[in-house]
């Protein structure tokens, strides 16, 4: 599993052929807006590899709140790059109760987000 803070530029990952799962880390509730991008290229052969909306599926991964959104499948091990474009357009919120509505007096909507510093996401490979 790799961790990669959105604010990222063009990371490098030594992938291996199979199918992956990235998840968003530290709320269970992901709003993307139209230019947030995750585009993810082999360096060898320029290939874009396509990112399918999966099935969004929230839980934990190393005590951190996660939800899983895209999947990718790598058809040849290599080095591909991996650059997150317009990161603000990225929302993440740490529940997927709409508590802004029941406590609004009480809470700041803010509070509900989480810090650009720390949105990431993890790259996990599929265990068969």
């Amino acid at each position: 599993m790799t961790k990669i803070n959105v604010h990222t530029k063009n990371s490098e990952l030594n992938l291996q052929k199979g199918k992956y799962f990235i998840f968003f880390t530290g709320g269970h509730s992901v709003t993307i807006y139209n230019k947030f991008k995750i585009i993810i290229q082999d360096k060898k052969t320029n290939l874009k590899i396509g990112l399918f909306t999966t099935w969004i599926a929230t839980g934990y991964e190393n005590g951190q709140r996660t939800a899983k959104y895209y999947e990718f499948e790598i058809k040849e091990n290599g080095i591909y790059s991996i650059d997150i474009e317009h990161p603000e357009q990225l929302i993440i919120k740490k529940s997927k109760l709409n508590l802004k509505n029941l406590f609004y007096s009480l809470i700041s909507k803010d509070g509900l987000r989480v810090k650009e510093s720390e949105k990431n996401i993890l790259i996990r490979k599929q265990i068969y």
